[in-house]
C-alpha cells in the first residue's frame, strides 16, 4: 500500500532486502557503518544513474527514506553520513542499541530469543540465486557470540557491548542535517518512546 501511494504521487521507489535477510545473501550486521550503510550508499549511486530519478546534482538524487525498525535505524544511520538524504521518516528506531537490548545492564532476553530466532529463519528462507546456486543469509559471527553470552552469563563481555554498542546511531547524529519525522509508539518494548525521545533531542540540538 505504501509503494502504490508514492507510485501514484510520482515517486520512483526503490525497496531492497538489507544483507542476510530476505533475497539478499551475505551477512547481518545490524546496520553497521562499514556494511549496510555501504550498501545504502551504493545503491543511492546506482539511483543517481537511473534517468527516471530527479537530480539535485550529479550523483545526488534527490530521496528521502521511510521504514520500520531496522529500517528506521538505517535512515539514521546512513542521514548521518550522506548528505545526500533529503529526508527521512524513521519508525520505531533506536538511539542506543545497548540500551534497548541491554538497559541498565539487563538483557531483555525474551526480545533477544524472538529476534534471534525469528532472524535466523528469515535470512535462510529465500535467499539470493546466482550462478553458484542460492546463498542464503547469515548473521554475523558477533551476533551469535552475544546470543549464547545472554543465555549462559546473563551478560555480555566487554567486546560484545562494544561491538553492538557501535551500531548505536547516537555515536553519528551529529553529522545528521536531513530534516526528520521521528515516528515512535509507547506500546514498544524492544525500542521505547524513550529512544525517539533520545533521537529528537540530538537531531534537534543541532537545529534540524
Amino acid at each position: 500500500g505504501t509503494v502504490k501511494d508514492l507510485l501514484d504521487r510520482g515517486y520512483a521507489v526503490l525497496t531492497w532486502d538489507q544483507r542476510g535477510f530476505g533475497e539478499s545473501g551475505g551477512e547481518a550486521n545490524i546496520d553497521a557503518q562499514d556494511y549496510e550503510v555501504r550498501d545504502v550508499r551504493g545503491l543511492i549511486d546506482l539511483m543517481a544513474r537511473r534517468p527516471e530519478v530527479l537530480l539535485d546534482h550529479p550523483g545526488d538524487p534527490r530521496m528521502g527514506m521511510i521504514g520500520a525498525s531496522y529500517a528506521g535505524g538505517i535512515q539514521l544511520m546512513v542521514a548521518a553520513v550522506d548528505r545526500r538524504v533529503d529526508a527521512i521518516v524513521p519508525e520505531i528506531a533506536w538511539h542506543s542499541l545497548t540500551q534497548s537490548l541491554k538497559p541498565n545492564g539487563v538483557l531483555k532476553l525474551g526480545w533477544g530469543n524472538l529476534l534471534y530466532s525469528a532472524g535466523i529463519a528469515t535470512g535462510s528462507t529465500l535467499g539470493l540465486t546466482s550462478s553458484h546456486g542460492p546463498e542464503t543469509g547469515v548473521y554475523a559471527p558477533q551476533i551469535h557470540q552475544g546470543y549464547a553470552e545472554g543465555v549462559a552469563l546473563n551478560d555480555w563481555t566487554t567486546a560484545t557491548f562494544a561491538w553492538f554498542d557501535a551500531r548505536s546511531p547516537f555515536h553519528y547524529l551529529s553529522g545528521l542535517r536531513a530534516p526528520t519525522l521521528l515516528v515512535q509508539g509507547t506500546v514498544d518494548t524492544l525500542f521505547p518512546l524513550d529512544e525517539g525521545i533520545a533521537n529528537f533531542s540530538a537531531i534537534a540540538a543541532k537545529g534540524v
